[in-house]
């Protein structure tokens, strides 16, 4: 990479603009993955018709390696002896890209993609914004969707809304890698494009870029019109693609600050242990016991109903995994594409179309997340292994909407009230906690949401087992729980509560919990139950049972 940046143009034959500063030089890279029959028309306007001095910008256009000979002839005819055409194995635009990066030569790369055409000026304003604004890393053109069809209109709407939540209302930098500059120094500092992303590695890039304090101006004035071809079968391949980048890159960098900062993981991620085997195996057993304990289950239903409710819950998850939830959200895929097909038919109002193109996408990017995860579904149970062994201090606090380091189940996505956040457990859930040996206070949490002529009947466990009366105190919606570990291995502390049923939620709800924290106990460990023992008898009576 270092001689990646080393490279740029001889200061001495560059010349200087009319105010006297060294003019910028380009290297515009255009991969052809994607061209959409645009691809002449592409390199006619950057080769023939630019106002900017041909001799400051070079072209560098690579090709995918099945792409036509008659077509790549014609095309190496509109560029100049300082341009290159280069061939690649690698199909994907990304991977192009980034070949087309390795070869460049100039100070500012200009990415762009080959189904889309500049305005004669793009470089000439690109490099007058740069030199007006020293602090920008880079900066987005104006991308002017072209249409040509019904689907094509509401496609070009879709992704319209989408660049201008990103750039003028959500606050987080974006990057359009058909019309995106950027000088070549904070560019490989950031990190490059990212060709194992896929088409997600251009928001990587603006994350990154981001995380390093680094701007991404905007220029309206710089126009490059985008064709949308409006074909379905293109707009779904490139929503599983970008999809498929997203959970790749959250699985492999969990950990990565700048995830966790730029990035919301998506409901199926953070809810993946749900649909861990062995997670809502320990779910029924606990559900189970439960119901054991007494002829009522917490709510005042009977046994039989709660331990029915579980039933339906939990063992689909705890036989299969992940798949009944994706063999729904594929059959829901399904349905929104028929809905899509007759939008295309009989809608004549513009935004019926765009509803239902965004209903077909929502269900493109569920079924592909919940597929990758099925896929996935061996590896993620190693890594989710790999988590429960990690054995935390022996003091700390988790805040379930802000960390998903432990392996929970049963815990709905994050909520803020009052500016504190916090996440609805279902009826029954529980947490994984891989403390070391030793004697420790359990702080558990909740917030005052549920009103207080509504009972919460919470029964704890330890790893499926009833915690005892004498192990535990509540007061002010926080329970101290008391127990010893004798042994290294986890402590799966699940609890049981009555339902809450919140008018207009069709969700099952139970603690709104906001904290778990542990501390050494400051009590005598004999007045502790060791965990231990509940391993070794379950012999204990509804009695001792909160």
């Amino acid at each position: 990479m270092s001689s990646l940046l080393a490279r740029d143009t001889d200061n001495e034959s560059v010349p200087d603009d009319s105010n006297g500063n060294r003019s910028l030089t380009f290297s515009v890279i255009v991969p052809l993955g994607f061209h959409r029959d645009q691809a002449e028309r592409c390199l006619k306007a950057w080769a023939q018709n630019q106002t900017y001095p041909r001799n400051l910008y070079e072209i560098v256009v690579v090709a995918p390696d099945n792409f036509s000979c008659r077509e790549l002839s014609r095309l190496r005819s509109l560029l100049a002896e300082h341009d290159r055409l280069l061939v690649h194995p690698e199909r994907h635009d990304m991977a192009l890209v980034v070949t087309g990066v390795d070869a460049a030569d100039h100070e500012v790369l200009f990415f762009t993609e080959s189904h889309c055409w500049p305005e004669p000026d793009v470089l000439e304003r690109t490099a007058a914004a740069l030199r007006a604004h020293p602090d920008w890393a880079g900066l987005n053109c104006c991308s002017v969707p072209v249409t040509h069809n019904p689907l094509s209109v509401a496609e070009a709407d879709m992704y319209r809304h989408d660049i201008e939540n990103a750039t003028f209302h959500d606050g987080r930098q974006t990057v359009l890698d058909h019309c995106f500059a950027v000088h070549r120094e904070p560019y490989f500092r950031s990190g490059d494009f990212d060709a194992d992303l896929g088409h997600f590695a251009e928001w990587m890039l603006a994350a990154r870029l981001s995380h390093l304090g680094l701007t991404i101006g905007y220029v309206p004035e710089a126009r490059v019109h985008h064709f949308y071809v409006g074909r379905l079968v293109d707009l779904r391949e490139f929503t599983e693609d970008f999809t498929r980048g997203e959970m790749h890159c959250l699985r492999r960098s969990t950990d990565d600050t700048c995830l966790r900062i730029f990035l919301d993981a998506p409901p199926e991620w953070t809810l993946r242990d749900n649909w861990n085997r062995t997670l809502a195996g320990k779910m029924l057993k606990m559900r189970w016991r439960d119901s054991q304990l007494s002829g009522k289950a917490p709510d005042g239903h009977s046994s039989r109903s709660a331990g029915w409710t579980a039933l339906t819950r939990w063992l689909p998850a705890a036989i299969a995994g992940v798949i009944p939830a994706w063999s729904l959200a594929l059959l829901r895929a399904w349905q929104k594409r028929f809905d899509l097909w007759k939008a295309q038919l009989f809608s004549r109002r513009r935004h019926g179309l765009h509803g239902a193109l965004l209903h077909y996408v929502a269900s493109v990017i569920r079924v592909r997340r919940l597929f990758y995860l099925r896929l996935e579904q061996g590896g993620i149970a190693r890594r989710s292994e790999g988590r429960m062994r990690v054995s935390l201090p022996d003091r700390g606090t988790w805040n379930p909407a802000r960390d998903d380091s432990l392996r929970t189940a049963g815990l709905h996505l994050a909520e803020a009230l009052f500016g504190e956040y916090f996440r609805w457990s279902e009826p029954a859930a529980l947490v994984e906690l891989p403390l070391p040996p030793g004697s420790f206070t359990i702080l558990f949490r909740w917030l005052p949401v549920r009103p207080p002529d509504d009972p919460i009947f919470l029964r704890f466990y330890f790893n499926e087992c009833p915690a005892p009366t004498r192990c535990i105190k509540i007061k002010d919606y926080c329970a101290e729980i008391l127990v010893t570990l004798e042994v290294v291995r986890p402590l799966r502390l699940g609890w049981v509560c009555a339902a809450f049923q919140s008018p207009g939620n069709t969700r099952l709800l139970g603690v709104p919990v906001s904290s778990v924290s542990w501390i050494p106990a400051a009590v005598p460990t004999e007045a502790i139950l060791p965990v231990r023992t509940l391993f070794e008898s379950d012999r204990i009576s509804p009695a001792d049972v909160v």
